[in-house]
C-alpha cells in the first residue's frame, strides 16, 4: 500500500480550553489546527481536526468522531490513507482528530507522552528511556491525562463540530497501552477502540493483571480492533497477544473483536497498515 501525503491549508489557532482562535498559520490538508492548554494539567495540546468532505455539504448531519493519540504521526497518515480509501467511497464519513504535541509532524514528544500515556510509574523503565534519550522521563500519569480528554478534549471538539454519540480512540505502542487503560477505566467514554502494538508489558503486565482479576467488566458499546506487526520484539508480540486473549474472553458480541498479525510490519510500518484495517473494519459505508 502507498503512503501520499497532500500539501494543504490549516488554520493554526492558539487557544485555551476557553478561548478563541488568535493567530494563524499553514500545515496539513482539509485540517485545522489548535493549540489547546490543559486548565488540568497545564500541558499544551496540538489539536488537529480533519473533517470528511461530506461535512460543509450535511450542514443538518452529524458525524462519528475518530481520536488519535500521537497525533502528529497518526492523522497525516490517516488523512493519506482515508483519501486512498474513500475514492472506492468504502468508508463512512468521519471526523479524524489528532491529539499531539508541540513537535513537528512525524515527531514524537517522548517526555510528555510517557507521563501521559502510562497508568503507573515504572521506574526501570523511567531510568532506561532517560538513559536512551539524554533527558529526565517520568511516567504515571494517565489519570489525570483521562480526566483532560474526558472533561476538556471531547467537550471542546463536540462544541466546535457536528459531532455525534460515536467515539473511537486509537493508540500506538504507549499510546497502545493508554486506550487499554481507558477501556479498564471507562469503557463507555468510547464506542470503539484501535489497540495497536500495546505496551501491555508496561510495569510487568500491571493492566494485563488487572483485566484478568476483574469480574463482569463493563465493554464498550462498539468494536475493539488490536493489532501488532510479525516483526515486533517479542515481548510486544506477547503482550498483544494476552490482551487479545483476556479481552476476547470478555467479549459476547464477537463479530465486534478482531485481532490482526500484519505479516512483514515492525513497530512502525506496522501504523498505516493497522490504520487501513481500522478505517475498513469500524467504519464501512453502509450503501456498499
Amino acid at each position: 500500500m502507498k503512503i501520499f501525503l497532500i500539501p494543504v491549508l490549516i488554520l493554526l489557532f492558539a487557544v485555551n480550553v476557553h478561548s478563541q482562535p488568535v493567530s494563524e498559520g499553514v500545515v496539513i490538508p482539509n485540517t485545522s489546527e489548535y493549540i489547546l492548554k490543559s486548565d488540568i494539567n497545564h500541558v499544551l495540546y496540538r489539536i488537529s481536526i480533519s473533517l470528511p468532505a461530506q461535512y460543509s455539504d450535511s450542514v443538518n448531519s452529524r458525524f462519528p468522531v475518530l481520536y488519535f493519540l500521537d497525533g502528529n504521526v497518526w492523522l497525516p497518515l490517516a488523512s493519506s490513507v482515508l483519501q486512498s480509501i474513500n475514492k472506492l467511497e468504502f468508508i463512512e464519513p468521519i471526523i479524524m482528530v489528532g491529539i499531539g504535541y508541540e513537535v513537528e509532524t512525524f515527531e514524537y514528544d517522548v517526555v510528555q507522552r510517557t507521563y501521559d500515556y502510562t497508568p503507573t510509574p515504572d521506574y526501570s523503565a523511567d531510568s532506561s528511556m532517560t538513559f536512551r534519550y539524554k533527558t529526565p522521563i517520568r511516567s504515571g500519569g494517565a489519570d489525570t491525562f483521562l480526566l483532560v480528554l474526558e472533561q476538556e478534549i471531547i467537550p471542546f471538539i463536540d462544541s466546535l463540530f457536528r459531532t455525534n454519540n460515536s467515539r473511537t480512540i486509537a493508540g500506538h505502542s504507549l499510546g497502545g497501552l493508554f486506550a487499554t487503560y481507558v477501556l479498564l477505566e471507562k469503557p463507555r467514554l468510547f464506542s470503539n477502540y484501535i489497540i495497536a502494538s500495546p505496551a501491555a508489558w508496561w510495569d510487568d503486565d500491571i493492566l494485563l493483571l488487572q483485566l484478568k482479576a476483574r469480574k463482569n467488566m463493563v465493554m464498550p458499546d462498539g468494536k475493539i480492533l488490536i493489532g501488532i506487526g510479525e516483526n515486533e520484539t517479542k515481548r510486544m508480540r506477547y503482550s498483544a497477544a494476552k490482551l487479545n486473549t483476556l479481552l476476547r474472553k470478555k467479549t459476547k458480541k464477537k463479530d465486534c473483536f478482531r485481532f490482526e498479525r500484519m505479516e512483514g510490519c515492525d513497530h512502525f510500518t506496522v501504523i498505516p497498515v493497522l490504520i487501513q484495517k481500522s478505517l475498513l473494519f469500524l467504519f464501512p459505508n453502509a450503501s456498499e
